[in-house]
């Protein structure tokens, strides 16, 4: 991805249920997006002015996006340690699931005949397959549940192909 795109960002949710002996069984998703692709996409398409000509012959802006999602099970154990109670602590987890990304062409009034249908599939270059996660880090939870935080370093590993 970092040949492909910039930076980006991404937005998600988790959901973990803890057992009584500390286990973390979870699922995770987040939705990956940005503005910066490094590939030269629907170059052919292009004026020498940067836009696409729709189909009544006018000029439109095109915008090439970012795209993606990641969905992921996960497994961890919370080590109690400097904390108020048993359920903080350091915090070990490791999943997998699946990472998905494409590039996204978007035009202002989506009338460019060339980007739709099946015209837009060999631009977008959708590609998909497992991702690998590992989570390790620190876990505080009150008493009171008022305060709560987590902090620690993550790392995906995906093995994706082009669809």
């Amino acid at each position: 991805m970092a040949d492909r795109f910039g930076g980006s960002a991404s937005m998600g949710a988790a959901y973990r249920y803890k057992t009584k002996s500390n286990w973390q069984f979870g699922v995770e998703g987040h939705f990956i997006f940005g503005n910066n692709v490094k590939e030269p996409v629907a170059a052919g398409l292009l004026t020498s002015e940067g836009f696409v000509i729709d189909q009544l012959g006018g000029f439109t802006e095109l915008l090439i996006l970012e795209r993606g999602m990641t969905l992921v099970g996960s497994v961890g154990k919370i080590v109690p340690a400097f904390g108020p109670n048993p359920n903080s602590g350091f915090v070990f987890r490791v999943g997998s699931g699946l990472l998905q990304h494409k590039i996204r062409l978007e035009t202002r009034n989506n009338d460019v005949p060339q980007l739709e249908g099946e015209y837009l599939k060999g631009y977008d270059r959708l590609s998909n397959g497992l991702t690998l996660h590992q989570f390790i880090g620190y876990q505080f939870l009150s008493n009171k549940r008022l305060v709560n935080f987590s902090l620690g370093i993550e790392g995906y590993q995906a093995f994706t192909q082009s669809r």
